[in-house]
């Protein structure tokens, strides 16, 4: 998950023409197994077929997508 925070700036401020932009970055278990798969493979310590390696995201794509349509179709 990505979060965007921009802090408000003020015409006081001497340098309210710029922006600040701070960057949370927040990864679930699935992100970082697949991090690690793909560091192994590329490193060569794993010969496994991309296949499995990219399986972690592969695996909970559809359901994401699965559970946020019943989700939608349940509020309607």
């Amino acid at each position: 998950m990505l979060y965007w925070m921009s802090p408000q700036k003020t015409l006081s401020d001497p340098l309210w023409h710029t922006k600040t932009v701070i960057l949370k970055f927040k990864m679930g278990f699935f992100e970082v197994l697949t991090l690690v798969l793909v560091v192994l493979k590329l490193t060569g310590l794993i010969a496994w077929s991309w296949l499995w390696v990219l399986f972690p995201v592969l695996f909970i794509f559809p359901i994401l997508v699965l559970l946020n349509a019943v989700s939608i179709f349940n509020n309607r």
